[in-house]
């Protein structure tokens, strides 16, 4: 087998006899603190590639961990989460969450509830409506709309954002 590329923000910095055991690797270090979590890693296969990102700038999303076919959180978390007692950023801190970018969310796979959860998933969705991305996911009452509709407005919303970007 050939060496994997290994890239961060875009620049090669080496290579890596098994891909997959450093992508793994690199996200176990990320859930347990030890390098910033902002980073985000994925493996592409076809290529044989190791994309590491860190800029500025990236939208990235939550998502809970999923291990063995259940998801990290516990019940009891999420009770002391719902009396203020447990922080977000504190479950995020502790390796039970994680923000996903658009590349590392090619690696992953999302189950949308957790009925839906099977010892393939790696991630659990925080809310069936984030799936649809962040534009839509700020849409109120998405929930009571067309579907038809949810498209045209994620559409209209992007082209929104965009255009602040060129002001």
């Amino acid at each position: 087998m050939n060496k994997a590329r290994v890239f961060l923000n875009g620049e090669l910095i080496g290579t890596h006899d098994n891909p997959r055991l450093l992508t793994a690797q690199l996200r176990k270090k990320r859930r347990l603190g030890e390098i910033k979590k902002q980073v985000n890693v994925i493996y592409y296969e076809d290529t044989n590639e190791i994309i590491m990102n860190s800029d500025q700038g990236r939208a990235r999303r939550p998502a809970i961990i999923v291990e063995n076919g259940k998801q990290l959180i516990t019940p009891e978390q999420i009770e002391r989460l719902k009396k203020n007692e447990l922080t977000f950023d504190s479950l995020v801190e502790a390796g039970l969450v994680e923000y996903l970018d658009a590349e590392e969310e090619e690696n992953a796979f999302i189950a949308i509830d957790e009925k839906d959860l099977t010892p393939k998933h790696t991630h659990l969705e925080m809310d069936p409506s984030l799936i649809l991305g962040i534009c839509t996911g700020m849409v109120p009452f998405l929930s009571t709309m067309l579907h038809q509709g949810t498209p045209w407005v994620q559409a209209w919303s992007n082209n929104v954002l965009a255009c602040q970007r060129l002001i």
